[in-house]
């Protein structure tokens, strides 16, 4: 027994010094991290501005968040989370919160999109930042950079930071969590990183539920397989760890409780979580492999460099970092591959790490894989680009009949820089591929969500038929009432009270005076008419509804008489 509890102490020690000489040989103690994380986070605010305003509200989980986040300032209750009157337990409040105090400093619930967005927005950059802190304590400062500049640029996260969701903040929380446990495990100040570490997971339940718990268990599981010895997990003191995150996210969790009178347990654990767990839900079932085969567009530009980094991060798979990084970024996808509700960024927690192993292995040397694989490479490179560039340039006149010129400017930079990084890519330049894809990617996001996607009216009708509503509502204190389109986009932009009904309902919300103005769809116009023979049409508005690929034609009737709005 003494010989066992002696061998397991070296090993535990073992353990730690070799960190300490990586991070030592690294030369991270010699250089502040402050200026390039500032830096980085700066840059990637700049990147990610773009699309912030001009990008439509999108359906339906973004319209949902910011609808139901603009509520909690209307109501005052930020307990119990809802979108108009149904409860929205599906998810823990602190994205409702965060998007509730941008709004609230951007003028209050009648803000716009872009408020809604910045927590979005300024998480994801900071996640680019910390990625930079992470990676120079674990795979020191010229791979730390060159990953945080990697990340920042993957297609995954760019769509991310323009949209009123939860996943650029739980990415923060999680890259926050990597970073501490990093140190944690160094034994720089580990009382103190111990604490910041378990504060993020507690954030990141409040955020997301226990998916934060994911990367960091699967981190731990490599690093211990590493040292073959406990002592990196007993380093994050889990047990006493725990317990911090669940104080963090207690509160909030005892007064859900109460409000809802249990439900949001039945609704966030047994219809969200455990129903995704067990079958395909709202027809984003698919099987193990999608998340992998997805990465080629979902981690593009970078994506395609993985499988010849692989071997070389196989190698030192025993070194602390490398099993560190490797159990986060394989546990995520394990996970998520098994589970049969699959959509692209539920395996956004993994990508700091992938980042980080690619640029690790960069550093070291990429070996060229030989003329077949960089032709083949290549091949699969520019469909990304290639479809980005043909939506941007080509989509708005496809549609509309007119193209867009930032779109087109942009989308022809990308283009051009693409061009040049397949040909790097061809003779294996890779300092080159490595610029010239970060400036396609950039440039193609920005193409695509400020120009070409806003210029595609007909797939966002709200904003018109807010619009329009407002021109034709004359004073009228009533909402208006809405069939059709029932989709989240058109309550966050025709207001909290507007009434979704089919044509009969519509009728008769009229009918009792509820509502003056309707919004119509073809199939439920002869319901209505019969009841209201002498409505008046004001405005007539064709759209398609993305959501469901559906083609939609409404029209607003007036039911007060022709001479409603006369002077």
């Amino acid at each position: 027994m003494a010989q066992a509890t002696t061998s397991a102490a070296r090993r535990s020690s073992g353990w730690l010094d070799g960190v300490r000489r990586a991070a030592r040989a690294a030369g991270d103690r010699a250089v502040s991290p402050t200026l390039p994380v500032l830096g980085f986070f700066l840059l990637a605010l700049v990147v990610y501005l773009p699309g912030q305003s001009a990008l439509p509200v999108t359906d339906r989980d973004e319209a949902r968040f910011a609808q139901a986040s603009r509520q909690m300032l209307e109501s005052g209750d930020f307990v119990d989370v809802r979108f108009q009157e149904a409860a929205r337990h599906n998810k823990p409040a602190l994205a409702y919160w965060a998007q509730a105090a941008a709004a609230a400093v951007a003028g209050g619930p009648d803000a716009g999109i872009a408020a809604f967005r910045a927590p979005s927005w300024l998480a994801a950059a900071g996640a680019v930042a910390l990625t930079a802190w992470a990676g120079i304590a674990l795979v020191g400062r010229k791979a730390a950079l060159l990953g945080a500049a990697g990340l920042g640029a993957c297609l995954l996260l760019a769509a991310e930071a323009r949209l009123a969701k939860t996943d650029a903040l739980l990415l923060f929380c999680c890259v926050a969590a990597l970073g501490a446990l990093a140190r944690v495990q160094a034994g720089e100040a580990a009382r103190r990183w111990r604490v910041a570490l378990w504060l993020a997971v507690g954030l990141g339940l409040l955020v997301k539920g226990p998916i934060v718990l994911i990367p960091l268990a699967g981190a731990l599981a490599g690093a211990a397989l590493a040292a073959r010895s406990w002592a990196p997990v007993r380093a994050a003191r889990p047990a006493q760890g725990l317990a911090v995150a669940l104080a963090v996210a207690a509160p909030w969790l005892i007064a859900i409780t109460i409000a809802s009178g249990g439900g949001f347990w039945a609704e966030s654990v047994g219809r969200d979580l455990l129903a995704k767990a067990v079958a395909g839900q709202e027809s984003h079932g698919a099987p193990p492999g999608y998340h992998t085969l997805f990465a080629l567009a979902t981690f593009w530009p970078w994506a395609v460099l993985l499988p010849v980094a692989a071997p070389l991060v196989w190698r030192r798979r025993r070194e602390p970092a490398v099993a560190l990084l490797l159990g986060w970024a394989a546990a995520t996808f394990l996970v998520f591959e098994l589970t049969p509700t699959k959509l692209p960024h539920y395996v956004l927690p993994a990508f700091p790490a992938l980042a980080l192993l690619l640029a690790a292995a960069a550093v070291e040397g990429l070996p060229d894989p030989g003329a077949r694989w960089r032709k083949a490479m290549t091949a699969f490179w520019v469909l990304p680009p290639s479809a980005l560039v043909l939506a941007a340039a080509l989509g708005p006149w496809m549609v509309t009949g007119a193209p867009s010129p930032g779109a087109l400017v942009l989308g022809l930079a990308a283009g051009a820089a693409g061009l040049v990084a397949a040909a790097a890519l061809l003779r294996w330049r890779l300092t080159r591929f490595a610029a010239a894809a970060a400036v396609s990617a950039v440039s193609a996001a920005a193409a695509v969500l400020q120009f070409a996607l806003p210029a595609l009216t007909v797939a966002f009708p709200a904003p018109a038929m807010a619009a329009a509503t407002e021109a034709w509502r004359c004073g009228d204190p009533r909402p208006p009432v809405l069939t059709a389109y029932r989709e989240p986009s058109a309550v966050f932009h025709l207001g909290t009270d507007v009434i979704l009904a089919d044509g009969a309902g519509a009728a008769a919300a009229v009918a009792e005076g509820r509502a003056g103005l309707a919004w119509i769809g073809a199939r439920e116009r002869e319901a209505f008419l019969a009841v209201h023979p002498d409505a008046v049409p004001r405005h007539a508005i064709d759209a398609f509804n993305y959501s469901n690929g559906r083609r939609v034609a409404l029209t607003l009737y007036d039911a007060r008489g022709e001479n409603a709005c006369a002077d």
